[in-house]
């Protein structure tokens, strides 16, 4: 059960992390769009912020390798699941509902047909 707390404490922490990195790169680049997934961003975030945000991820991975350590003498199959499920859940869905959030503010950019 220890494996589990530390599982939470780490992913909650790489969470926290990682929203609120993107939460002030969304600040700094306010009145321009946020590339979704990859791209350049208008305003550079600091290295502060993109350490923050690195710590994160490795934080969510580090929770989710706890968890597939935690599983994988009971039922290997769901142990690679599951790591699967809270490392990209983890480190996808936070910046992507920031980024949606910011970009739901700004006319879709012009296509060039």
């Amino acid at each position: 059960m220890a494996g589990l707390a530390i599982a939470g404490v780490l992913l909650a922490l790489g969470v926290t992390l990682t929203v609120r990195s993107n939460l002030e790169i969304s600040q700094s680049n306010r009145g321009f769009r946020l590339p979704i997934l990859f791209g350049r961003f208008a305003v550079r975030p600091s290295r502060a912020v993109l350490r923050r945000r690195l710590l994160g991820a490795v934080a969510i991975l580090a929770g989710a390798w706890q968890i597939l350590d935690v599983i994988w003498n009971v039922r290997p199959g769901w142990a690679i699941a599951a790591f699967a499920l809270f490392a990209t859940g983890g480190c996808l869905l936070p910046p992507l509902v920031v980024t949606l959030r910011h970009n739901r503010n700004h006319p879709a950019a012009e296509s060039r047909l």
